[in-house]
């Protein structure tokens, strides 16, 4: 296959004396070829795929339907979602949103879980759910001839799912022996300790599978009637991306998900309240693990996108502040960086990291002085950072939009979170029209005052203990903004 010739000065492949550069070099010439390609020095990339304009439309009992066409494609992936999730669970069933979700594609009053097997090895294709915060999933990647199956599949398994008592057994041991391996993954873990500090109490603060008590108590009833309550017509979003036309998926969702009934229960969740605290956990092993979050809104904030830029300024890849400081330039961290972590009712920006477990005081000294430097404009975002964080950001939507299930997610999460699609020109020019004076306006305002409540989680393997009150130090400079 033909391919385009790198810059000599990065080229890598076998048959050559490889160039050997500093990473500080290497920084500098990848930064330099990002300022000519942005000025138009290297031939422009094309901006999107070809596709038909993202259609949506209303089922008569309330269902949203959403497509995006792609020219050229053979495939389909579609998508239901449903407005549920761990914030609407009983206090005492917590847990119970992830097991009707894992429970909805085990056999319908005319299907057996093994007739559901054979239907997705049938059509060669992937079908699968997941629960999130915000809302629960299903799923389906085919060829395009054979959508109209797995659709009709969702439809029979929304009206007519059995929840079968021996699977709701299987599936607990299931979930119970997932909780059981949570600490053997440092990463995720000294996350899940972050969220439990900072939203203590709330259904952001919990782990999507739940509690040990509350999967233990769930009841096959209790599995109705959150099926019943909750997976409404009013509340589920159906979407399509790829080769697909849109009156004609209309109509088959029409036959499919006509006979759904009901409607939404009022939903009285408060938005999740977010408290400051340090957090510390012995570990084993050589590394610390630390992550330290920042409350900055929900997932539809106003300042959603200056939130986005600043997270990118401060960790968002190899030209990121944090990572030249603490990796490059110190050679302190394993390593670091930052996600926004965004959901309905509520959302912090997180850097989290990894290091010798001896210089575990020195990171989180030299990060928090990053982070203020930052709050307090005593070191304000560069256009040249803000720049990269465009091109960083734009890359990774037109990226995205190579892959048919990353736009039917797209269509479908903007309908739930902003009641209509967004498509992804609208993004792309969101994404243009990120100005560095409203960044910087965000630092200093809003994400500075969230500084003041930020709090951190750290695995130890020294004794979480014998350094709480050194790595408090760090929490007074945040909490003193």
């Amino acid at each position: 296959m033909p391919h385009r010739e790198a810059p000599a000065s990065l080229c890598f492949r076998y048959g050559r004396s490889p160039v050997r550069r500093s990473p500080s070099e290497v920084l500098a010439t990848i930064a330099d070829h990002g300022v000519r390609f942005a000025s138009g020095g290297l031939p422009p990339a094309r901006t999107a795929v070809p596709r038909a304009d993202t259609r949506y439309d209303v089922l008569p009992n309330g269902i949203r339907v959403a497509t995006e066409g792609m020219e050229g494609s053979h495939a389909v992936s579609l998508g239901v979602f449903v407005d549920a999730g761990p914030e609407d669970e009983p206090q005492t069933l917590h847990g119970v949103a992830h097991l009707a979700e894992r429970l909805l594609l085990q056999g319908t009053t005319s299907r057996s879980a093994l007739d559901i097997g054979r239907l997705v090895d049938g059509v060669g294709g992937d079908l699968g759910g997941f629960t999130s915060r915000d809302y629960t999933c299903f799923f389906a990647n085919v060829l395009d001839d054979d959508h109209p199956r797995a659709l009709e599949l969702f439809g029979d398994c929304l009206q007519n799912a059995t929840f079968p008592q021996a699977s709701l057994e299987r599936q607990r041991e299931a979930v119970l022996s997932e909780m059981a391996t949570e600490d053997d993954r440092p990463r995720s873990r000294v996350v899940s300790l972050l969220r439990r500090e900072a939203w203590d109490g709330g259904a952001l603060g919990r782990s999507i599978t739940g509690t040990r008590t509350g999967v233990r108590n769930v009841t096959r009833d209790d599995v109705l009637r959150f099926v019943r309550h909750h997976y409404t017509p009013d509340r589920i979003v159906v979407s399509a991306a790829g080769n697909v036309d849109h009156d004609d998926f209309l109509t088959r969702c029409e036959e499919a998900f006509g006979g759904l009934e009901g409607r939404r229960l009022p939903r009285s969740v408060p938005p999740s309240g977010f408290r400051s605290g340090l957090v510390t956990e012995g570990s084993a092993g050589e590394l610390a693990h630390f992550a330290l979050g920042i409350p900055c809104g929900a997932y539809g904030s106003p300042d959603r996108h200056e939130r986005g830029a600043l997270a990118g300024v401060l960790g968002g890849g190899v030209s990121s502040r944090l990572y030249r400081r603490l990796h490059e330039d110190l050679g302190l961290v394993h390593e670091i960086g930052t996600e926004v972590l965004a959901y309905r009712n509520g959302g912090m920006l997180v850097i989290r990291g990894s290091c010798a477990a001896w210089v575990l005081l020195g990171v989180m000294e030299e990060a928090t002085t990053q982070i203020l430097d930052l709050a307090s404009g005593a070191a304000p975002v560069e256009e040249a950072e803000l720049e990269s964080c465009r091109s960083r950001l734009r890359a990774v939507q037109l990226l995205r939009g190579e892959s048919s299930y990353a736009r039917m997610s797209r269509i479908a999460t903007q309908l739930l979170h902003f009641g209509e699609p967004a498509s992804e020109a609208e993004i792309l020019a969101d994404i243009d029209e990120i100005e560095l004076d409203s960044v910087r306006g965000f630092a200093t305002g809003a994400w500075r005052r969230g500084i003041a409540d930020a709090a951190i989680a750290v695995l130890d393997p020294l004794g979480a203990s014998r350094r709480f009150e050194a790595l408090s130090t760090c929490g007074e400079s945040l909490y003193g903004t």
